[in-house]
């Protein structure tokens, strides 16, 4: 396929719209016609709606808009955005399980209020603005809602799994204001095209072409910077509009995103499609491994010293199927032929680095995975390290230690002693993600300046146990 002469393969992608300015009427004239010229344009996208937009939309009698909008796949945006405490100051000192009902108790309001006033229940959640916490992640997978924009990306495809959730990766700079910028967008649509051709060319699966905050289409500042920046929160009483742009130039606004639209709908490398379909075509999980899948992952981890993330099974629901094929082994005197998949969090606090000795036998080994599975099935997490006979040793060490236990078994060779390593607790990726995230929640304008990242980002780090690529049950 061609982007600008190219030869690419299909690259998946969503045209995004974050809808989530309550507070500015004229800026759901814009949302209005951002849907009917994607109508028109026999396109189609994903709007991520908050709460508070979808009930400003009903008290205001916007009929016309909330109909124009649910003629394309309609997603949740949380429930107030900016409002603090945004997403990230209401988790930021919030355990596990704690933070996971914290998102149930906030977010579940704003998702039936979406539901009841655009007849459709919300089946994802786009990232609002750089607020973000693991345990989000996991209560909407428990409410039933995928993950959009998340800044944790498996590094060979933008399709997810974490922390029990289906996750989609980050966005396009979008257009925003320059649609209305007669002098601006041809530059910034020359940048985005080029842009889209490295990414087609990449090899990426997946992109989301964000097209604009309606808000910031007709205004000339960002609603909540105007009233919540560096957290600030204002009475309702007090909240001010933002300065808006003549209402003019929204005709500029229209023939520029219609280009944009026609772009996209007419270039033959992009598949445009909605989060929703995507779900469906990602949701399936293996569910099983075979002994030799289950061994081929032992060997290679043994081989690359390294907790993977690129296995059908997450690490942690590997180092579980270690446990349960070792147990087998116990019970029957071979490896079973095959294990079923049981999905795990990670450990809610950091292993220890180093075991308390450097051997353990196979009988231990048994034991501790005994444990393991008795942990598992009582707080559906793994335990962050687990003792036997005075061995303390973290969940890292233990994962390659089974590993071995299970080459031992499959090759039949008795080697004794096994080594009890020590090495990192956690996949590769956390390096980067202990980085990453304090840097994504320190660079909103938003936040609170006081916000501490530490929590969010140690439990993001335990969380990587819990990341695979997403749709392998399709293979």
């Amino acid at each position: 396929m061609l982007i600008g002469g190219r030869t690419a393969a299909d690259m998946q992608a969503t045209l995004a719209f974050d809808v989530e300015d309550p507070i500015t009427p004229e800026s759901d004239d814009v949302a209005l016609w951002l849907a009917e010229i994607l109508t028109e344009e026999g396109a189609t996208g994903t709007f991520f709606v908050t709460g508070a937009k979808a009930r400003a939309l009903e008290e205001r009698g916007r009929k016309d808009v909330i109909d124009a909008l649910a003629e394309h796949d309609i997603a949740y945006h949380s429930n107030t955005h900016s409002v603090h405490p945004t997403i990230s100051e209401y988790l930021a000192d919030c355990g596990w399980r704690e933070g996971i009902e914290r998102v149930i108790e906030v977010e579940e309001p704003g998702i039936d209020d979406v539901e009841r006033i655009f007849g459709v229940r919300p089946r994802s959640f786009g990232r609002s603005g750089g607020s973000y916490a693991p345990q989000f992640v996991a209560g909407m997978a428990e409410l039933g809602l995928a993950y959009a924009y998340s800044p944790i990306e498996h590094p060979t495809t933008a399709v997810t799994r974490f922390a029990g959730g289906l996750t989609f990766g980050d966005h396009t700079p979008g257009f925003d204001h320059v649609l209305a910028d007669a002098e601006e967008f041809p530059q910034r649509f020359e940048d985005f095209k080029r842009n889209l051709t490295g990414h087609v060319g990449g090899g990426r699966d997946f992109l989301f072409v964000f097209v604009a905050h309606p808000s910031r289409v007709r205004a000339t500042e960002f609603w909540d910077i105007v009233n919540f920046a560096n957290g600030r929160n204002p009475p309702e009483s007090a909240w001010k509009t933002p300065p808006l742009r003549p209402a003019s130039s929204m005709e500029t606004a229209k023939d520029h995103y219609r280009q944009l639209v026609r772009f996209c709908r007419d270039t033959p490398a992009l598949d445009l499609t909605t989060v929703s379909s995507l779900i469906d075509e990602y949701e399936s999980e293996v569910e099983s491994l075979r002994t030799a899948q289950l061994v081929e992952i032992a060997m290679r981890a043994a081989s690359s010293r390294e907790i993977s993330i690129d296995q059908p099974f997450s690490p942690g629901e590997t180092i579980l199927a270690f446990c349960e094929a070792l147990l087998h082994v116990a019970e029957t005197g071979e490896l079973p032929r095959q294990v079923a998949r049981k999905p795990v969090f990670g450990p809610s606090e950091n292993p220890p680095t180093a075991p308390m000795r450097r051997t353990a036998d196979l009988d231990e080994l048994t034991e501790a995975a005994r444990i393991v599975v008795e942990i598992v099935e009582r707080d559906s997490k793994l335990p962050t390290q687990v003792q036997i006979d005075g061995c303390r040793m973290g969940i890292g060490s233990l994962y390659f230690a089974l590993a071995e236990g299970i080459i031992t078994q499959a090759t039949q060779q008795d080697r004794g002693q096994i080594a009890l390593p020590a090495r990192d607790q956690f996949p590769a990726i956390a390096r980067d993600i202990a980085v990453d995230i304090p840097d994504t929640l320190a660079g909103w304008g938003i936040h609170d300046r006081d916000l501490d990242p530490r929590r969010i980002t140690d439990h993001t780090i335990r969380q990587t146990w819990t990341m695979k690529p997403a749709g392998t049950g399709q293979q």
